[in-house]
């Protein structure tokens, strides 16, 4: 249930002008569940820190993993 509401947001996200910066505040669950959607899979990622910064970004309609729970930035 959370991976289709993940899925169904991820997709509107595409639809957002070029360049455009959205910044998201969430759970480590909904993280996960956006692993798994643009990696195919979050096996392998250590789960988020209680505040952790990851970066998710899309280009040309392909979603990509930038950073992954970075705390040294915060």
């Amino acid at each position: 249930m959370l991976d289709t509401r993940i899925r169904a947001f991820l997709e509107e996200l595409t639809q957002a002008d070029e360049g455009a910066v959205i910044g998201v505040v969430c759970h480590g669950g909904v993280m996960q569940s956006v692993a798994r959607y643009v990696l195919g899979s979050s096996r392998g990622l250590a789960m988020s820190d209680n505040c952790g910064i990851s970066v998710f970004r899309i280009k040309d309609g392909e979603w990509k993993l930038h950073k992954w729970n970075v705390t040294v930035e915060l």
